[in-house]
């Protein structure tokens, strides 16, 4: 099994092997590939790599296969004015 710890946008996700993950706010089209620089962990068949912050030597691939647009929420506030 091989996982990693990305930073993407500022937030950190856990990345494994052939499995889907949901990146909110990410501005490519489908079918884009993107790499990522910063990770923090990796671990592949037993060994841990660990970076401080970040592994130098390691990037990940990664293709975008959906965008998914969640619910928009508004809040409004309204000011009770006192005469």
């Amino acid at each position: 099994m091989i996982y990693a710890i990305v930073n993407i946008k500022d937030k950190q996700f856990k990345i494994v092997e052939n499995k889907y993950i949901y990146v909110p706010h990410i501005s490519l089209k489908i079918g884009e590939k993107m790499l990522l620089n910063q990770v923090s962990l990796f671990f592949k068949k037993g060994k841990l790599l660990l970076g401080n912050p970040f592994l130098e030597k390691i990037s990940i691939k990664i293709e975008i296969l959906q965008n998914k647009k969640g619910n928009i929420i508004i809040f409004f506030k309204k000011k009770i004015k006192k005469y």
